[in-house]
């Protein structure tokens, strides 16, 4: 993909409009990581919105790949650590 920050944003328009409910968790200079829901569409719907995207925007490479359970547990965790530094950090009146 370009460098041009416009593709980008059009690209970003693209997978919201293509992906409902799909979530962009990392955004690095060109690189962008999307979460997409569990049952959205099949594996081969997907594939075919990708290549789509690939030519109309120019795209190097992109990956498609499920949740790990490493993944999971980091988040569970994540979650964990947040609840507890928020009730630990809560004023009682």
């Amino acid at each position: 993909m370009s460098s041009d920050g416009a593709d980008v944003t059009l690209l970003q328009q693209f997978m919201a409009d293509t992906f409902r409910n799909s979530e962009l968790s990392e955004h690095h200079q060109n690189v962008l990581h999307y979460q997409l829901p569990a049952a959205s569409m099949t594996l081969a719907q997907i594939f075919s919105h990708m290549e789509q995207a690939r030519a109309l925007f120019n795209i190097e490479d992109y990956a498609v790949s499920q949740t790990t359970l490493d993944q999971v547990i980091c988040c569970t965790y994540q979650m964990q650590s947040f609840i507890v530094n928020m009730l630990s950090n809560q004023t009682v009146y």
